[in-house]
């Protein structure tokens, strides 16, 4: 009788409470560092995450990683630079008062900058751009009730501290009120106080439509309009001691 033996990996399993660092920013820190080799989970009801490996020694080495990461957070003054180019477009085929034939396209660009600066905590989430907060009334049992919402929408950031005043820069993208939406676009290092491309945003819109303008010279015809807006980013971090 032929007997084949088939090893089995001992899976290492470990629980880390967390004293400042937030579970999602750090479970998605460790995630990015290991990849494959650690399976984590944030464990939001105990402020925790737990990490799953093969190897203990690999779990040893993230030990040690969230020992320096769980500290007390930071302040962190983020300033972002946009730089935006619209081109928008519109042409149009049709007739004029007495039957003249009349076509045209118009083209323009124009080009624009802004900057914000923000401050926020190592680990938290810091918006880049304004957010849209509704406040409702609603009748309840007791009176009326108010009920605040907040949608967030745009960019978001956030960073924390690694050594020798390079900080792990995260850019976040938001659609909406509840965290799930919140999607990462880019994980960088970056050398405190120094700007880095955090690259770009392409926005394109298209309208058609046909329509009879009645006054002194009438119009019937055809237009067609779109535009496109092209914005790049640049960001630098400073650490406010």
């Amino acid at each position: 009788m032929l007997m084949s033996a088939i090893m089995v990996s001992a899976i290492e399993v470990r629980v880390f409470r967390l004293n400042y660092a937030s579970p999602d920013s750090l479970a998605t820190t460790i995630k990015a560092l290991f990849g494959n080799q650690v399976n984590i989970a944030p464990a939001y009801s105990i402020n925790a995450i737990a990490v799953s490996v093969s190897d203990k020694a690999l779990l040893e080495e993230i030990s040690k990683l969230v020992a320096v990461l769980d500290r007390r957070p930071a302040n962190l003054r983020f300033c972002v630079q946009s730089n935006s180019q619209n081109k928008e477009s519109s042409q149009f085929i049709g007739l004029q008062k007495r039957h003249k034939g009349r076509a045209e396209t118009v083209r323009s660009t124009t080009n624009s900058s802004s900057q914000r600066t923000v401050v926020a905590l190592e680990f938290a989430k810091a918006s880049l751009t304004d957010e849209l907060v509704q406040i409702y009334s609603l009748p309840g049992w007791y009176g009326t009730e108010t009920i605040l919402l907040t949608t967030s929408h745009g960019l978001k950031v956030s960073g924390h501290l690694l050594d020798n005043d390079r900080i792990r820069v995260q850019v976040w993208y938001s659609q909406g009120s509840q965290e799930s939406s919140e999607l990462l676009l880019t994980e960088v290092e970056a050398q405190a106080g120094e700007w880095f491309s955090l690259g770009g945003l392409d926005q394109s819109s298209q309208q058609t439509n046909s329509h009879v303008d009645i006054n002194a010279s009438t119009d019937i015809g055809h237009r067609k309009t779109g535009g496109q807006t092209d914005r790049r980013f640049m960001l630098k971090v400073d650490v406010i001691r």
